[in-house]
């Protein structure tokens, strides 16, 4: 059974993934510019 669903969608997956990769890096690099602003604020 989970392995009929997961040869049926691959690709729903791996574009799954991408995006939640994508989404982790945008936050982390919008995290440490605020992070270099706020020091070179104080």
């Amino acid at each position: 059974m989970a392995t009929l669903t997961i040869n049926r969608a691959p690709s729903m997956t791996t574009l799954w993934s991408k995006s939640f990769i994508g989404l982790f890096g945008l936050s982390l690099l919008v995290h440490t510019i605020i992070l270099v602003f706020t020091v070179a604020g104080i």
